[in-house]
């Protein structure tokens, strides 16, 4: 959750929506959508914002390359290597999409804040549950023989659950706006 609550601040704050009349003010043109159907406004920081936050995630999945001996379950340590490079390129590939992308401010807010949050906790969550030796309930197979605490089986279900849940509506609201 702190996770989420994280992305949304900082992704409100980089899209928030300035006032067309202030912005013509100061001499400069509000930044409208290509298609421009619904006067849709991001400003060009949303898409760097996707940018950067690929990139980290990306490099997060090559750094977690290097500790797969390390952890308790290698298995599941090598998903969580590639969660974090394959969400990191889909970050990348929604910023290079995102102009093309045509939904009423909010929407396209909320929609970025839960692609976010379900790729980081991708790669979070299965991070956890190699380091814990967690996920026998929603990932058997990565999960092997290993066993958890009750107590992180449930935090590791909580967040793979939540992701699931995230990353359909924050695609489905993005495949609405193209």
């Amino acid at each position: 959750m702190v996770v989420m609550t994280v992305t949304v601040i900082v992704l409100v704050r980089v899209g928030r929506l300035v006032d067309d009349r202030r912005l013509r003010r100061i001499g400069l043109q509000p930044t409208v959508s290509r298609r421009g159907r619904s006067g849709c406004r991001y400003p060009p920081d949303m898409q760097k914002a996707l940018f950067t936050l690929g990139l980290v995630l990306f490099l997060l999945g090559l750094l977690t390359g290097f500790v797969i001996p390390a952890l308790k379950n290698p298995r599941m340590a090598l998903s969580s290597h590639l969660e974090g490079v394959l969400n990191g390129m889909f970050l990348v590939l929604l910023g290079l999409l995102w102009p093309n992308i045509d939904l009423p401010h909010a929407l396209g807010v909320i929609a970025i804040a839960l692609v976010v949050y379900a790729a980081y906790v991708n790669w979070l969550a299965t991070l956890l549950a190699a380091a814990w030796g967690a996920g026998r309930k929603l990932a058997p197979i990565a999960a092997g023989d290993h066993g958890a605490s009750a107590l992180k089986e449930g935090v590791v279900n909580f967040l793979l659950v939540s992701l699931g849940v995230s990353i359909v509506v924050g695609v489905a609201i993005v495949i609405a706006g193209l």
